[in-house]
């Protein structure tokens, strides 16, 4: 008899466990899903042409320019170049370079950019 209870006690607080995961798991994608659309909203505005582009924008110029390689989540708006700086992490690593994907919000172009100190390690 204590067996079988015992085993009814295990399974409903298996059963609770499960259930409170699978509820915590979609607020969570749903969290994610927002911030991720924040986040492709905020704009970076060129303080000399006055023209903005939204990171969303940038981050699919730069999926098709800066190729061989990845995007990482790190990225920045300089206001006064006009650019959006995403960090990439290139196939080929280069020594003493810290590349990202520039992007340009007047012309819509993208380039990778190698942020080389020019510090060679023996």
């Amino acid at each position: 008899m204590k067996i079988v209870l015992y085993t009814a006690l295990i399974l409903v607080a298996a059963t609770l466990i499960t259930a409170t995961l699978v509820n915590k798991l979609p607020t969570r994608l749903v969290v994610e899903e927002k911030q991720t659309k924040i986040e492709e909203a905020i704009e970076c505005q060129a303080a000399s042409s006055g023209k903005s582009m939204t990171f969303g924008k940038a981050k699919e110029i730069a999926l098709t320019s800066c190729i061989n390689g990845k995007l990482t989540e790190e990225y920045f708006c300089n206001d006064f170049t006009g650019t959006w700086w995403i960090d990439f992490v290139p196939d080929e690593v280069k020594d003493g370079c810290s590349p990202a994907c520039v992007v340009n919000v007047k012309t819509e172009e993208a380039e990778v950019n190698w942020r080389c100190t020019g510090l060679v390690g023996e």
